[in-house]
C-alpha cells in the first residue's frame, strides 16, 4: 500500500454529489447490484477480489482508467462516476475540465438541471424512454416554466433563440 492509499484510508474524501465517501458510494452500489467482490473484480479486469475489497474499504484510490467498466458493471452513469472519482482524487482537475468543457457541452440552465438530475437519481443509469408518462409530464412542466418566463420577461422564444450566446460554464452537480 502506498502513502496516497494510506492517506485516503485515514480520511476518505466526501464527494459533493451524494455527501458520502466514494468508497461507501461504490460499496452501496455493488451491494444493490448483488455483486460479489470477485465478480466486480473480474468485470473491472482484475484477477483478485482483494482489489475490490481495498476499494470498498477506502484503502485504495479508485483507478480513473476503470471508471467506464465499473460504471457499466454497476449500472451507474459513467460521467457521474467519473465526476465522483475526480472529486475524490483530483478536484482541481475536475474544476478545470468543467471550466473549459462545460460551456461547450451545455447551457447554464442545462448544467443546473443536469446537476439536479444526477443528485436525484444518485447516478443510476436507466432508459428514460421506458417512462413515457414521466417524459410527458416533465416536458409539460418545462414548457409551463418556459411560458411563464417568456411572459415575465416579455420576449418570444424566437427572439431568445436568435440572440442566444452560450454563457460561462457552470458546474453540474
Amino acid at each position: 500500500m502506498n502513502a496516497t492509499a494510506t492517506k485516503k484510508a485515514a480520511a476518505p474524501k466526501k464527494t459533493a454529489a451524494a455527501g458520502i465517501p466514494l468508497n461507501e458510494f461504490l460499496a452501496r452500489r455493488q451491494d444493490e447490484a448483488g455483486m460479489r467482490n470477485y465478480e466486480l473484480a473480474e468485470k473491472m479486469g482484475y484477477g483478485s477480489a482483494n482489489v475490490v475489497a481495498m476499494l470498498r474499504s477506502g484503502n485504495m484510490a479508485f483507478p480513473v482508467n476503470k471508471v467506464g467498466v465499473t460504471a457499466k458493471a454497476l449500472g451507474i452513469d459513467p460521467a457521474f462516476l467519473l465526476t465522483r472519482v475526480l472529486e475524490a482524487r483530483n478536484p482541481e482537475l475536475l474544476e478545470v475540465l468543467q471550466e473549459i468543457l462545460g460551456n461547450q457541452l451545455v447551457t447554464d440552465l442545462e448544467a443546473k438541471m443536469l446537476g439536479w438530475v444526477r443528485k436525484e437519481t444518485d447516478g443510476v443509469e436507466f432508459d428514460i424512454d421506458r417512462y413515457p408518462d414521466f417524459k410527458k409530464e416533465f416536458g409539460a412542466g418545462l414548457k409551463e416554466i418556459a411560458k411563464r418566463e417568456k411572459a415575465l420577461h416579455g420576449a418570444s422564444m424566437d427572439a431568445i433563440k436568435r440572440n442566444y450566446k452560450p454563457g460561462p460554464a457552470k458546474k453540474a452537480g
